[in-house]
């Protein structure tokens, strides 16, 4: 009767088969592309234990799935208050880093830009991103300037509305709007597949002015953002909520995860959780 296998051996056999899995076994469906770690799937990275494969995994997730798309796809994670990570062909991008905001944890993040709607606390964190290494942009960045109340900036100052282009998408983040959009600032800002929204008022606008805002920029998809989801986020400002209210109950979509894809079917009201 033979023994067990020792250690060693089944370590090699082991390794066998992941290297099978990973090189010498199809695709799971057309579209499937073979990389130097495995098969990318737009999904799944099945590799052969390259040291840096957890260090790559995202980039190369994000990549396979714009692969597959024909470029046509945008990852966008929320890392909560109005602070938003935009993702193309490896390309990372920060939105209104954040500091000091009741609840949320001290952020930590890694990109190749950051950009800022204004200069508060609660959307100016600089330090808290660390730099990547310089690499060419495929996002193309275009700014609307508008006031972060509803006085012409007497109260708060200005902000800046940046549109975010790749891919044949684009994405309004809106900062800390604090009006309606005149009819040139609605015009600027220009068609959007997304808009990245505040609707927790008082330094912002409201629900119902949010829902305004939306209706005036026409995005298929709405991430609400900017209010006070308990424990985390300015105690002052309004819950989401109000904002979801306005909306049919069918367009309004709770996601499991800080992160989506955006291409060009995504529609609705996405509420990411934290």
């Amino acid at each position: 009767m033979r023994g067990k296998p020792k250690k060693g051996k089944r370590a090699k056999r082991r390794q066998r088969r992941i290297k099978r899995a990973c090189f010498e076994e199809g695709p799971r469906f057309s579209g499937a592309k073979h990389t130097e770690t495995g098969w990318a799937d737009g999904v799944f990275l099945h590799h052969a234990g390259r040291k840096d494969f957890f260090d790559t995994l995202r980039q190369r997730e994000t990549a396979a799935f714009s692969d597959i798309l024909g470029g046509i796809v945008m990852k966008l994670t929320w890392l909560g208050h109005a602070c938003f990570l935009l993702e193309e062909d490896g390309y990372c991008i920060v939105l209104d880093p954040y500091t000091g905001v009741a609840g949320y944890p001290p952020l930590h993040v890694q990109a190749h830009a950051v950009f800022c709607s204004h200069g508060h606390f609660d959307h100016h964190a600089t330090d808290c991103v660390e730099l990547l290494p310089e690499r060419e942009s495929p996002f193309a960045v275009r700014e609307v300037e508008t006031f972060h109340d509803d006085r012409g900036g007497a109260l708060r100052g200005t902000n800046t509305v940046r549109i975010f282009t790749a891919g044949g998408l684009s994405v309004a983040h809106l900062g800390d709007l604090g009006h309606q959009l005149t009819a040139e600032q609605a015009a600027a800002i220009g068609p959007v597949d997304a808009v990245l929204v505040p609707v927790g008022g008082v330094y912002t606008v409201d629900a119902a002015g949010a829902k305004a805002v939306c209706d005036a920029l026409h995005p298929r998809c709405v991430v609400p953002m900017h209010y006070h989801h308990a424990p985390y986020g300015l105690t002052e400002v309004d819950s989401v909520e109000p904002f979801l209210e306005l909306w049919p109950a069918e367009a309004v979509h709770h996601l499991q995860g800080a992160a989506f894809e955006l291409t060009e079917q995504t529609a609705g009201v996405m509420v990411p959780s934290f």
